[in-house]
């Protein structure tokens, strides 16, 4: 079972249309122990690389294509959150 933001259909939506990327999720629920895993038997020369461990042992389930028209919200957002910030720094200057 998937836990935390990888669980979310629209999260995974978001990063993709945020970034311009396409996301991939995998049944992987610990990540961190698999990559762990993976650097010590790459290693001790039980699998000849990291990349080819994880070709043989993780498995994408979901593909998340960008949607170039949710990025431009995104951006245009960004845009005014930056210039926003840039008129209030010296309000916050310590």
């Amino acid at each position: 079972m998937l836990s935390g933001g990888a669980k979310s259909h629209l999260w995974n939506q978001i990063k993709a249309d945020v970034t311009g990327c396409v996301v991939e999720r995998t049944g992987v629920t610990e990540a961190s122990s698999l990559g762990a895993a993976l650097l010590a038997a790459t290693a001790v020369g039980l699998i000849p690389s990291v990349s080819a461990g994880v070709e043989a042992g993780v498995q994408v389930t979901d593909h998340y294509k960008p949607n170039p028209a949710h990025k431009a919200v995104y951006d245009d957002a960004y845009a005014r959150y930056c210039a926003l910030q840039e008129s209030l720094r010296d309000s916050f200057a310590l």
